[in-house]
Parts: C-alpha cells; structure tokens; sequence
C-alpha cells in the first residue's frame, strides 16, 4: 500500500512467486494454492484499483505458443 500512498495511476511492482502471491492475496482473498501452483517465472499481473471498488486482478499472458 505504500505504492498506493504516492498517487502513482500506473506502478510496476516485480517480486518472485511467494510475495507476488502474497500480495495478489491482499487484494482478493479468494486467490490461493492453485493460483500460487499455476504461476511461471517470471509472471505478470495487472491489478486495476478503482476508487473504493474491488480491485480487477488480470493474469498476462506472454510468450506462450
């Protein structure tokens, strides 16, 4: 939440799996094991934070074939 506090409208946060999932988790509860299971390395997420509405988590894909 410290990114949050800066006012940024676009932040890019890199961090390994655990975390990642850690605070993927902090913004909806709902994600656990298997989510944590299905990450790659390196993976990507983009959380969309709206004003007081549930935060949009959205796995990105790339370099899949």
């Amino acid at each position: 939440t410290e990114a949050l506090a800066h006012g940024a409208r676009v932040l890019a946060i890199a961090s390994h799996g655990n975390l990642l999932s850690l605070v993927l988790r902090h913004f909806d509860p709902a994600l656990g094991f298997a989510e944590w299971q299905a990450m790659r390395n390196p993976d990507v997420y983009r959380v969309a934070l709206g004003d007081g509405s549930t935060p949009q988590i959205q796995h990105i894909s790339f370099g899949e074939d």
